[in-house]
């Protein structure tokens, strides 16, 4: 058997992890110099932005169609959109 994780992660952790949150200083913190660069994170595919477009909590839509046409299913990540479909890139 593998080994188990004794501890998981709070839920608000695990939302910092997956969504990607817009600075709310983008200048920096007040006193820090603006002369550093900028550096590049690593690219982690099921990161994604908040939308304010989307349903807060998704389980209370799980099973309610969408009455806008065309519009997609109420996921986390739309498939058919191809967001984890590699052979696209």
């Amino acid at each position: 058997m593998g080994k188990r994780k004794k501890h998981d992660d709070f839920a608000t952790v695990e939302v910092q992890q997956n969504y990607q949150v817009p600075e709310e200083f983008p200048d920096g913190n007040y006193g820090q110099p603006n002369d550093q660069p900028l550096q590049e994170r690593e690219h982690d595919p099921k990161r994604r932005h908040y939308s304010n477009f989307n349903y807060e909590n998704k389980q209370l839509h799980e099973d309610l169609p969408r009455k806008y046409p065309f519009a997609h299913k109420p996921e986390n990540f739309p498939h058919d959109e191809g967001l984890d479909d590699e052979s696209k890139k």
